[in-house]
């Protein structure tokens, strides 16, 4: 009978299987489930504030230029219509849709425009590609106004709605707001 007690003793014990209950995975699924949202969303910020700054610094360039110009010539390169500020065959301002938001159509590179800004400077700067929504139609880039000599504007597009300010050599800047699209009007000084 010892023998019998004695092997009951030395008998395994059942061992706890370890692993994760149904419970603590979903937990742990819907943790990182929020934590990639919350990346998702910070991402697309990071890069809607990166392609708006590469076009207000376009923008800031092209004002230098065109005051370069200006100084060079006694006048702003004449245009007619607002071409593109960008290299040939770049389409800006509405790029699609037939809705006008601020009033703006569907622009594109001029160049003659652009071979006469090419006598003060040999590299032009570039907007970025970013298309902004406006009431169904899409909009992206910088332009300048009609130019008369004396006096010349340019417009840029940016996402969201962001402040305008004077850039580069500009002397004043408007500002004008409409859904998920803000144009900044920079307005150069007037040639004498």
């Amino acid at each position: 009978m010892t023998q019998l007690y004695r092997s009951k003793a030395k008998r395994p014990s059942i061992q706890r299987v370890l692993g994760f209950t149904i419970v603590e995975l979903l937990i742990v699924i819907v943790v990182i489930g929020i934590l990639a949202a919350v990346t998702i969303v910070a991402y697309n910020g990071v890069q809607i504030r990166a392609q708006n700054t590469k076009t207000t610094q376009a923008a800031a360039e092209w004002t230098k230029i065109l005051s370069a110009y200006a100084a060079a010539y006694g006048q702003y390169p004449l245009s007619s219509g607002a071409p593109c500020l960008s290299e040939a065959g770049t389409t800006c301002a509405r790029t699609t849709g037939s809705t006008n938001c601020f009033g703006m159509g569907t622009t594109s590179a001029n160049t003659s425009y652009i071979q006469d800004i090419k006598k003060v400077v040999t590299t032009l700067p570039e907007a970025s590609t970013q298309e902004i929504d406006c009431n169904g139609a899409k909009y992206k880039g910088i332009l300048t106004g009609n130019s008369t000599g004396p006096n010349a504007v340019v417009y840029l597009f940016l996402r969201g709605d962001e402040e305008c300010k004077v850039l580069g050599t500009a002397r004043s800047v408007t500002k004008n707001q409409q859904e998920g699209l803000t144009m900044c009007l920079l307005t150069m000084p007037t040639v004498s």
